[in-house]
């Protein structure tokens, strides 16, 4: 019973990782069809690879499961991708050379916190869970408040919203099915309702555009039959 429970929590925990992963694929496959680098913010892609490069040292350095270790090691290279993409697609050489010093900026402080994490945290405190939830809220509200102040979600895939608020889902019911500690549920509960706040931000703004597009029209071919 004991073995067959240890197989369902990992079955369990690789699904909810994979989802996690593939979530970021529609969005790449978006910019590199659009060749554009709207949709996820600089703010949003550095707390990502902030965060996951924390994330992927923390379950090494902690010798957490394998599906810990693999799939956020597969994300943190996905968001790397888009960071990439986001340098490639920008037209301005003045704004590139920005970008990348910001991007080196941002890694500079990853390394310099992983140095300091290993000789002052310790990883048992639950504080250092608390702190993992603040950092991950706080990088999933940014494209939500980037679409409420811009009114618009241009560029963003709605696949990507789903799967991320698919993946947040299975987590809180594996946390609490398996009992895992608080920090989880909490950190799965604020993201879902990020989440849906954000897929309510994609529904109403693309109906926005859907709109004006239809406006244009009109207002052209009404021009032409002038």
């Amino acid at each position: 019973m004991l073995i067959i429970s240890e197989f369902l929590a990992n079955s369990i925990i690789w699904l909810i990782y994979t989802f996690f992963s593939l979530s970021l694929v529609p969005q790449i496959i978006l910019n590199y069809k659009r060749k554009k680098n709207k949709g996820l913010s600089d703010s949003f892609l550095a707390a990502s690879i902030s965060f996951q490069a924390f994330y992927v040292f923390y379950a090494f350095f902690c010798n957490l499961p394998l599906a810990y270790k693999l799939m956020n090691s597969i994300y943190l290279f996905l968001t790397c991708v888009l960071v990439l993409q986001r340098l490639l697609y920008y037209k301005s050489a003045a704004r590139r050379r920005k970008l990348y010093s910001f991007y080196l900026f941002n890694i500079f402080l990853i390394l310099s916190f992983i140095v300091f994490a290993i000789g002052f945290m310790n990883f048992k405190n639950p504080l250092i869970g608390w702190i993992f939830v603040s950092f991950n809220t706080f990088r999933n509200v940014i494209p939500m408040f980037d679409g409420f102040l811009n009114k618009s979600l241009k560029g963003i895939s709605a696949s990507f919203i789903l799967l991320s608020l698919l993946s947040y889902s299975f987590e809180m019911l594996a946390s609490l099915a398996l009992n895992l500690p608080v920090q989880i549920t909490v950190n799965d509960a604020f993201s879902i309702l990020i989440y849906f706040i954000l897929f309510l931000e994609y529904k109403v703004y693309k109906k926005g555009i859907k709109y004006t597009k239809v406006g244009r029209k009109k207002l052209k071919t009404y021009a032409q039959s002038s």
